[in-house]
């Protein structure tokens, strides 16, 4: 290894990550990889490997901290949710990073509704239940049109409409639900934002994409980069993309947010300190003619003064839909 060549650690080894590795080593870095499998599928493609499970933050800080002079570590980021893992390493470490209150607020979803609500940042109404009782109430002052998630998420799993009373009864009595999040389900077009706040805390934009999902469960059937929005509309949602990071402490590196558009604007449904997974930000960008975006923001992960290239309008337009099983 050249004694100049930084190291990237990318925690969370999937397979839709094993393109994020390559991005990184034509970049010019070395990278790291974490994950809990032995057979991790980024395994076989990165320059260094440890089998840590994402949330042991311990580990993966003392791993680290033994090894970020031997491999020269400069930066560490995920595309999955592990963004508090990141941070708290970067935090320990003495890596670029965001702090680690930051990533949290992003990933409990009580704590970023409550700050934006306070802060008066477009987001649905709602707030977190914890009795059938009390979902029943809130349920009605939605007008019985709901939509409800646990409080720390991962991929969407345990999130889904409430339309009838019955829905919550079987959340509360057969699934045995303690918690979660209640919000008002709003009727509007679903849009991602990728951006990065650069080593200045300038603001960004990488791209902005339309999202489509399934009428009945939250699972994307679909996405087109770039946004078929109008000027306007994408400048607002970069807008609230940029307000709602702030209102969490955030004003370094990458940043994603799930915004709804309504027909009184947008409104954030989530943000997290990261870009959006692989679909997004590894294939989606890289297909309409534009530097990837990982690539764009490899710069600020690993401390360098600008970004690895300015960004720009895409060439062309990139569509996926998902192909979907019946099997039910």
């Amino acid at each position: 290894m050249s004694k100049n060549q930084k190291t990237v650690m990318m925690i969370g080894g999937g397979i839709q990550e094993i393109k994020a590795v390559e991005i990184a080593q034509s970049a010019g870095y070395k990278v790291l990889v974490t994950d809990r499998n032995k057979d991790a599928p980024c395994f076989p493609s990165a320059d260094y490997i440890a089998k840590i499970d994402g949330r042991d933050i311990e580990g993966l800080i003392a791993y680290t901290l033994l090894n970020k002079e031997k491999l020269n570590i400069a930066g560490v980021f995920t595309l999955t949710e592990l963004v508090t893992s990141v941070a708290a390493v970067a935090t320990a470490c003495n890596l670029p990073g965001v702090p680690l209150e930051s990533a949290v607020k992003c990933q409990n979803k009580a704590l970023g509704k409550n700050i934006w609500t306070r802060d008066q940042i477009p987001t649905p109404k709602g707030r977190v239940v914890r009795m059938i009782e009390e979902a029943k109430l809130l349920f009605n002052e939605l007008n019985k049109k709901a939509f409800v998630k646990p409080l720390v998420g991962f991929g969407g799993i345990g999130a889904c409409k409430i339309v009838s009373e019955e829905d919550i009864d079987k959340l509360f009595l057969e699934k045995n639900i303690q918690e979660l999040l209640m919000e008002e389900l709003v009727d509007g077009t679903m849009h991602d934002v990728n951006a990065v706040f650069d080593t200045n805390g300038e603001f960004v934009p990488l791209g902005c994409f339309d999202r489509f999902f399934d009428n009945d469960y939250p699972v994307e059937t679909g996405a087109m980069y770039p946004s078929q929005l109008s000027k306007e509309d994408i400048s607002n949602a970069y807008e609230l993309t940029k307000n709602a990071a702030i209102a969490l402490g955030i004003n370094w590196g990458p940043v994603k947010s799930d915004l709804v558009l309504t027909k009184d604007g947008f409104k954030i449904l989530e943000m997290a300190p990261r870009l959006h997974g692989p679909k997004g930000t590894l294939w989606l960008s890289a297909m309409s003619g534009v530097t990837n975006h990982l690539e764009n923001a490899l710069g600020i992960i690993t401390g360098d003064e600008s970004l690895t290239e300015s960004f720009k309008e895409p060439r062309n337009i990139s569509i996926y839909k998902a192909i979907q099983s019946n099997i039910g």
